[in-house]
């Protein structure tokens, strides 16, 4: 019995082969073809220009305090820092740097968000008389822009 079973358990595997395979091709059933996949597109990066910038843009009095007192602007130092879940604060690499505009006692820092950034937060600013030198100001928190085209400009004194 064991035989026979052996016999017609072959046979039956055969028989779906051979229909799986004959069978489209008698009733002229063609392949259909696979569903296309979307590409995914590549992040932007964002290049800052006045009128359509995602950024966020530090705004220094350089009149007053000890911006007036220490430093000279054109050396002054900024870093931006984020705020991990335990209340910590860690550098953003890259996101430091010399003013980029200074006059008439203001002075600014520009940087670009990418579009996967958008909303994160807290982030702060930190403000030093020159690059390794004394820490003379620190902004308030504050959240990247929410959506494309948006600045955020954050002000310390």
């Amino acid at each position: 019995m064991g035989l026979k079973n052996r016999v017609w358990g072959l046979c039956f595997v055969v028989g779906f082969l051979v229909i799986g395979l004959v069978l489209p091709s008698l009733v002229g059933a063609a392949a259909l073809p696979l569903p296309l996949r979307p590409t995914p597109e590549p992040e932007a990066v964002v290049v800052v220009e006045e009128k359509s910038a995602t950024a966020i843009v530090l705004s220094v009095d350089l009149t007053s305090g000890k911006l007036e007192e220490d430093a000279d602007p054109k050396q002054v130092w900024t870093v931006v820092q984020w705020q991990d879940a335990l209340g910590g604060w860690h550098d953003v690499t890259g996101w430091r740097g010399v003013l980029d505009k200074v006059g008439s006692g203001k002075g600014e820092k520009t940087w670009g968000v990418l579009r996967r950034d958008l909303g994160r937060g807290p982030f702060r600013w930190l403000v030093y008389a020159e690059e390794g030198g004394d820490l003379i100001a620190e902004s308030a928190p504050f959240s990247l822009p929410t959506h494309s085209g948006q600045v955020v400009t954050v002000s310390v004194k």
